[in-house]
């Protein structure tokens, strides 16, 4: 990422300091000037804005129903994601990323995936050769009535494509 200038990078965590610093990282990559972090919640707006100014969205951690990939995709910007949990459920095949292997953390030893970077990296770069273009949900559909749900249904079982 350090030798490519035109990479900006927006995390959303709900803590800085978590395993890791955040911040420290972003010094030891020098990703000072590329790299926005935020913790605060935001309107969907903001959210709809945020999403928008990017290329695509990395959903690399775990979470629940998998807002964060779906948000994107309404949002027509193109998603990887990991190959486990709700996310896996819509994404298709070519958009995650298989973890390497699992590890156990905190009292409830939650099923944690470990992935290689390369392997990440290697979807964003074919994800933006695509050049994808307009959005990416399902076309002709009222976004405010009866057609909505089973348009998305759809969509989401053949996997956004």
């Amino acid at each position: 990422v350090g030798g490519h200038s035109h990479v900006a990078a927006l995390s959303h965590t709900d803590m800085l300091d978590r395993y890791w610093s955040i911040p420290n990282l972003i010094v030891d990559y020098g990703l000072q000037n590329r790299v926005a972090v935020t913790t605060q919640r935001f309107t969907d707006a903001q959210l709809a804005s945020m999403y928008c100014a990017c290329s695509v969205t990395l959903c690399i951690g775990v979470e629940g129903f998998g807002f964060p990939a779906a948000e994107s995709l309404a949002c027509g910007v193109p998603c990887i994601c990991g190959s486990y949990g709700a996310q896996a459920e819509f994404a298709p095949k070519s958009r995650q990323v298989d973890p390497n292997a699992y590890f156990y953390e905190g009292a409830f030893c939650s099923k944690r995936p470990v992935h290689s970077p390369d392997a990440w990296a290697f979807k964003v770069e074919k994800v933006l050769k695509n050049n994808y273009t307009g959005s990416l949900l399902p076309k002709h559909v009222d976004w405010n009535g009866s057609t909505l749900w089973p348009a998305w249904e759809r969509w989401f079982r053949k996997g956004g494509e």
